[in-house]
C-alpha cells in the first residue's frame, strides 16, 4: 500500500490485475476487518460515475483477487476477501500489511521519544520511512485512492 499496490505469497509476486481491480483491493484493505458495502466500493472506485452494471461489476474484480490472494483450494468462506449480502470484507488475519507495520513502527518511535530513548526512536522512524516504495496507490482510480 505504501507505494504501488503489490502483494506476495512468500517471495512470489502476485498478479493483482488492472488498476481498477487493484483499486477495489486497496479500498477493502484500507478498511481491513470491516464490512464495506457495495455502494461504498462503487463510490470509492468510480466516484459519482458508477458503471451502468452497478453491483454486478464488483464480483468481476473480487473473484480474480480471491484467486490471486488465496492459497489454491481456499473456500469462499475462508477467503481473505469475505462477502455477504451487499458487502465485502478484507480479513487481515495472517496477512502482513506495510501500513500496519508502519503504524507499529511509528508507535514504537513515539513511545521511545516520550521515554527519552532517541536512538530507538530514530531507528524505528527510519524503518517506518523505509517501507515507502513510492507514491502510495499511484495510478489507481477513485477519490479514495487519490486521497
Amino acid at each position: 500500500m505504501l507505494g504501488p499496490l503489490r502483494a506476495w505469497r512468500g517471495a512470489i509476486p502476485l498478479d493483482l490485475g488492472p488498476d481498477r481491480r487493484q483499486a477495489v483491493l486497496a479500498a477493502l484493505v484500507l478498511r481491513a476487518d470491516r464490512q464495506v458495502s457495495h455502494e461504498q466500493l462503487l463510490d470509492d472506485i468510480w466516484d459519482t460515475r458508477p458503471p451502468a452494471s452497478g453491483h454486478r461489476v464488483l464480483p468481476s474484480h473480487v473473484l480474480p483477487l480471491r484467486k490471486a490472494l488465496d492459497i489454491p483450494g481456499t473456500s469462499p468462506a475462508d477467503s481473505v476477501i469475505r462477502s455477504g449480502k451487499g458487502w465485502y470484507k478484507f480479513g487481515s488475519h495472517g496477512v502482513r500489511l506495510d501500513v500496519a507495520e508502519f503504524d507499529e513502527l511509528a508507535a514504537v518511535a513515539q513511545r521511545s521519544m516520550q521515554d527519552g530513548d532517541l536512538a530507538t526512536a530514530i531507528s524505528a522512524s527510519g524503518d517506518a520511512l523505509a517501507l515507502f516504495g513510492g507514491e502510495p496507490l499511484a495510478r489507481l482510480p477513485g477519490l479514495r485512492a487519490q486521497a
